[in-house]
């Protein structure tokens, strides 16, 4: 699924993280934790896997229209939704009200679901979430990783992945000058 050997995450000034190994298989997750301006949207970037997810960004009027599903869920992704989040599906993905931290869920699921690839990104997608929304949705992405076939990359300020099978400290130091 994702493989990294000895990958160093610099630019011109700083290295952020220096000889990172990780292997990820579908339903594992990496997190990358560090403090605000650490690196850990860099880092995602870098990984050339597509667009990641930043739930407070994608919260707009018409977010589900365009993030229509391409092929048909997989067997037992619905009833893992309603079974982890109480919700039913199509409580789920309706446009009625709904909490701040449900309108974040809503967005990470949906992006894990229509994400393109094996591996998802998501940055920073706990970010503000009240805690029970968290762990729910905490409880509910390895296994809902798993049954779609993939694996994520996922982003903290705080060291509080529990799920993650390995985890990267992001510590920026000024490169030596030449």
């Amino acid at each position: 699924m994702l493989q990294l050997d000895s990958f160093t995450l610099e630019n011109d000034t700083t290295v952020f993280a220096k000889d990172v190994n990780a292997s990820l298989e579908p339903g594992q997750i990496l997190a990358v934790v560090g403090p605000s301006q650490s690196g850990k949207t860099f880092f995602l970037h870098q990984l050339k896997c597509g667009k990641p997810c930043t739930p407070e960004q994608d919260t707009k009027i018409g977010f589900f229209a365009r993030r229509k599903l391409r092929k048909a869920l997989p067997a037992g992704v619905a009833e893992l939704i309603e079974k982890r989040l109480g919700l039913g599906w199509s409580e789920l993905f309706s446009r009625g009200t709904c909490s701040r931290g449900q309108a974040q869920l809503r967005n990470v699921v949906t992006y894990t679901l229509a994400a393109q690839g094996n591996v998802c990104l998501l940055d920073t997608p706990f970010l503000n979430m009240d805690v029970m929304t968290k762990k729910k949705l905490a409880n509910l992405l390895p296994e809902l990783l798993r049954l779609l076939g993939k694996s994520a990359v996922v982003t903290s300020t705080d060291n509080d992945l529990e799920a993650a099978a390995e985890t990267i400290h992001l510590t920026p130091t000024p490169k030596a000058p030449a």
